[in-house]
């Protein structure tokens, strides 16, 4: 009789999603909109296997550009960013469909081996470090050790993921 394994370790399964935006204001100016990156995975890749945490979009586009290098070396094509805006970027139907945008460009990165296994993209939707500490531990020059550092998103206390609610 052939042995039993877990169908996870041979068929790891990595979804993710982007939900909640939320725009933080100055008294009345807003200033920027975060969303909230979820990801639930079996892939031995990553640390955690659900995390969620908050990012903005010109994180994305460091995210987008650091792997550029990466991907010229390996022949892969990095998915596309939704467009930047200087003009209504706060308005309910442009922040909705970034979030689409940034949701698609993170399931295309994820998609592919090559960007799977980066270290950079591991750190970038499984912890709150800024784009700089994640250069910095991908290059070698910052310690980082997963056990001390775990993903929070800025709300209180521990909260469990619900399928319902996200998008």
């Amino acid at each position: 009789m052939g042995e039993i394994r877990d169908i996870s370790t041979v068929c790891p399964t990595t979804e993710i999603f982007v939900t909640e935006p939320r725009t933080h204001f100055d008294g009345e100016k807003p200033l920027y909109t975060d969303y909230r990156v979820v990801i639930k995975t079996t892939d031995i890749a990553f640390h955690c296997k659900e995390s969620s945490i908050r990012r903005r979009y010109s994180e994305f586009a460091w995210l987008k550009e650091r792997l550029a290098a990466t991907a010229h070396r390996h022949e892969e094509e990095v998915p596309f960013l939704p467009p930047k805006a200087i003009f209504g970027r706060f308005t309910a139907p442009f922040v909705e469909n970034r979030r689409l945008g940034l949701e698609k460009f993170l399931r295309g990165l994820l998609s592919q081996t090559v960007f799977l296994s980066d270290r950079a993209i591991q750190l970038f939707v499984q912890t709150n470090l800024s784009t700089s500490d994640v250069d910095l531990i991908v290059s070698g020059k910052m310690a980082y050790i997963e056990e001390d550092l775990s993903p929070d998103d800025g709300s209180e206390g521990e909260e469990e993921i619900d399928n319902e609610n996200i998008h």
